[in-house]
């Protein structure tokens, strides 16, 4: 799996790409053209961290499923090419997966899913539920997002062995 959008620069995509050469998928990084949502856009996103929530997510493919949205921002596109398409985001491609050989590679276009902002909103600035925003009250990461949902997904697809580790469902027992 490889996550970008670490930076603002186009470059940062040339190692990665260089590494994942063999996938047949790549980040589309040269010169810009392949930014996906440089700034938050969306009303409530200070309350969501300032992301925005990422849709177009494609209903058959298995790392989609149970998932709406999940939080990104100042992502990079997905080239066209190989792979199937997991998402799409600003008219761009922004996840793909593809099998090569007895494994599966996935590309996801933004890093943001690995923050906690994201997650549980623990390091939010302003939790909306609270600050008396009424127009953002039903705003937050835990409400917004399928993080944990995107992460559950997306590791039982790359595992594609169920036998080669045991995933369980977030239940707490008591």
């Amino acid at each position: 799996m490889s996550l970008a959008g670490y930076s603002d620069q186009p470059a940062e995509a040339t190692p990665t790409n260089d590494l994942l050469a063999f996938s047949g998928l790549s980040y589309v990084g040269l010169s810009g053209a392949g930014d996906i949502s440089t700034s938050a856009k969306q009303t409530c996103a200070y309350c969501l961290g300032n992301s925005d929530a990422q849709g177009g997510w494609d209903a058959a493919h298995p790392i989609s499923a149970n998932i709406s949205a999940v939080g990104a921002l100042w992502g990079r596109s997905v080239s066209a090419g190989a792979g199937v398409t997991v998402a799409t985001w600003d008219g761009k491609r922004a996840g793909a997966t593809v099998d090569v050989d007895q494994g599966r590679v996935f590309l996801f276009h933004d890093e943001w899913v690995t923050y906690n902002s994201q997650w549980n909103g623990s390091s939010l600035q302003q939790d909306c539920r609270t600050n008396g925003d009424q127009a953002c009250m039903t705003t937050h990461p835990t409400l917004t997002y399928q993080i944990p949902q995107f992460w559950y997904n997306t590791i039982k697809w790359l595992a594609h062995d169920p036998s080669c580790f045991d995933i369980r469902d977030m239940t707490i027992v008591k």
